[in-house]
């Protein structure tokens, strides 16, 4: 990888929704060799992207810290937000929680210079359905990726319509958790955008 990884958890607080506090984990290109709270790499060619990426229902957003890393060492500040991981979550308050997690990090002090203003929306059954809602209502939204995007409430499926980020969706042909046919492709259907940046990849199995 052209990066080395730098690794922290951190908790912002959202002082507009009484002061919750929102855990994330971050990973993140850092000087060489990285490791814990490693400086944020500067002086790159660009400055980096901000991806903020949802976990599924009731998985904690550890489970997701290879993908992240992976994505770290190619370029990306990846933000994991570790909340409304019990059994009623509020997707509303997950995609809010997507939205100010990317906007923290980019007006956190420990990323200037390393950071740029690209914020990326992304996420994993839940969390996908979750990022859409993010990016339907960031009109700065850079791009959407998510892995077998799962309805949600309020709806992903009417969030669809007003993004207006370049979105990948990613399913599973034999998903019985969100089949494409009633998550996945209403999603995509939904999608008022040019058919050269909306794509929607299934794979086998």
């Amino acid at each position: 990888p052209p990066y080395a990884v730098g690794t922290r958890a951190v908790s912002y607080v959202d002082a507009a929704r009484m002061n919750r506090p929102v855990n994330v984990l971050l990973r993140y290109p850092a000087v060489p060799p990285g490791g814990s709270d490693a400086p944020a790499l500067t002086g790159c060619p660009y400055q980096a992207p901000v991806f903020s990426f949802g976990h599924g229902f009731t998985i904690g957003n550890g489970a997701y810290e290879y993908f992240a890393g992976y994505l770290a060492a190619h370029g990306y500040i990846m933000v994991l937000p570790g909340t409304e991981t019990g059994l009623a979550p509020s997707h509303g308050a997950f995609a809010a929680d997507l939205q100010f997690a990317a906007r923290a990090v980019q007006s956190d002090a420990f990323f200037a210079g390393a950071v740029g203003p690209n914020r990326i929306y992304g996420g994993h059954s839940m969390g996908g359905g979750s990022a859409f809602l993010a990016a339907a209502s960031d009109r700065n939204a850079h791009a959407l990726f998510v892995l077998a995007p799962a309805q949600t409430n309020p709806s992903a499926i009417a969030a669809a319509a007003n993004v207006r980020a370049s979105t990948f969706i990613v399913l599973g042909s034999r998903d019985c958790v969100t089949p494409r046919a009633t998550h996945g492709q209403p999603m995509f259907d939904a999608l008022n955008l040019l058919p050269s940046i909306k794509f929607i990849v299934e794979i086998p199995g």
